[in-house]
């Protein structure tokens, strides 16, 4: 399967996992929209959670309660976004960054967004993702 479909699916497949948690809270998972963080730069995370309006254009301004990354080259952008929550996987392992921090975690972990204990995602389910299994 090629890195691209392996990337859609596991997006898909995370999209319907944190979404009834989403809905329940007012919020929305998106696999498609995408962030500016930055001006002038567009970001398309695997699969973003936000409670602010989706704008017509699927653009997200600011960052969003949480973007998941498939592809650990990109984890590397949100290093430096002050506010931001990312689930990641890098080198084959989970990774988040909150607020400028990097942590890494245990494969068996439950991840959440400060704040928001209602977003939860095992990480077990990243690694899935990220890897087609």
């Amino acid at each position: 399967m090629s890195p691209t479909i392996r990337r859609r699916r596991g997006a898909a497949r995370l999209a319907r996992v944190l979404r009834p948690a989403a809905d329940a809270a007012g919020a929305w998972v998106s696999a498609e929209a995408a962030v500016r963080v930055i001006p002038d730069q567009i970001w398309e995370p695997a699969v973003i959670v936000s409670t602010a309006d989706l704008p017509p254009d699927g653009v997200v301004d600011g960052p969003p309660l949480v973007a998941v990354e498939l592809d650990g080259g990109a984890f590397d952008r949100w290093r430096h976004v002050p506010l931001a929550t990312v689930w990641a996987v890098v080198d084959g392992r989970v990774a988040i960054v909150h607020d400028t921090r990097v942590t890494h975690v245990q494969p068996d972990a439950m991840m959440t967004v400060p704040g928001h204990d209602w977003l939860t995602l095992p990480a077990t389910a990243l690694l899935a993702a990220a890897t087609g299994a």
